[in-house]
């Protein structure tokens, strides 16, 4: 109970007062709900809320929760790289946050960058840099596996039943080519949740491209053919301090 009472009053600092009984009306009287709602928060921001896509959970992992937190000086130039960006709920808190940052975000599926898109459109946002690609560690074409529940669609095929799913072919570039596709060579942040293609990004990228960011918060999945502890030492080798929160890393380089 303390948990809820707790997070109710961390929503109620960032959602208006409609939104908020919107949110919980959503969550725990509404079974099934494909109608897009749209939420309206404290710093200004509109937001386009599916239920049935996730869009309640990643709202309150970004917003609410803020596992993404990063801290620099507000009024700060920073490059930001978004890997995932899904629905842009991300983007849309950094580029707020730090009016004076440039996020260059990635998303590979035709309609949730098309939602994405809509996002920058409403909140008339002009520091997001939005890319329809996934990032991996190569360049070309992919099969692309998306479900209902959009922050599960993934490159990374044989975890799912084939019934879940609908495959789509999408554009790919490599991790590695980012400075050259940006123009920008150095990062400040990156965040990173691409569903399991954060272990070719990171083991089949360079020491130097790596290093190129002073700091990752990015999820980690579990694999069959890679080990969490390998990508953990991977982080450490290059020189970056790390921290593990249930399966967020947070990994900020030391020199």
């Amino acid at each position: 109970m303390g948990t809820k009472i707790k997070n109710f009053f961390k929503m109620l600092s960032k959602l208006e007062i409609a939104s908020l009984l919107k949110f919980y009306n959503l969550k725990y009287f509404t079974k099934k709900d494909n109608n897009v709602h749209r939420f309206s928060l404290r710093n200004g921001l509109k937001l386009n809320v599916n239920k049935n896509e996730g869009d309640l959970t990643t709202l309150f992992e970004v917003f609410v929760d803020e596992d993404y937190k990063f801290r620099e000086t507000a009024g700060k130039h920073i490059n930001i790289i978004d890997i995932g960006a899904n629905v842009g709920f991300f983007s849309l808190y950094i580029a707020k946050k730090f009016p004076n940052a440039v996020i260059y975000s990635f998303e590979p599926f035709p309609e949730t960058f098309r939602k994405f898109s809509e996002h920058i459109k409403i909140n008339r946002l002009t520091n997001i840099r939005p890319f329809n690609f996934a990032v991996s560690d190569f360049e070309g074409t992919s099969k692309f596996y998306s479900f209902e529940w959009s922050g599960c669609n993934t490159l990374i095929d044989g975890k799912f039943d084939e019934n879940l799913y609908k495959v789509t072919e999408v554009k790919c570039r490599s991790f590695e080519g980012l400075p050259s596709l940006t123009g920008v060579n150095e990062f400040d942040f990156a965040k990173i949740d691409c569903e399991g293609s954060e272990y070719p990004i990171f083991f089949n990228s360079s020491d130097e491209m790596i290093r190129k960011v002073k700091k990752y918060v990015l999820e980690i999945h579990n694999s069959d053919k890679y080990k969490k502890e390998d990508l953990l030492k991977r982080f450490e080798m290059l020189g970056y301090r790390i921290s593990v929160k249930t399966d967020i890393l947070s990994a900020e380089r030391m020199n």
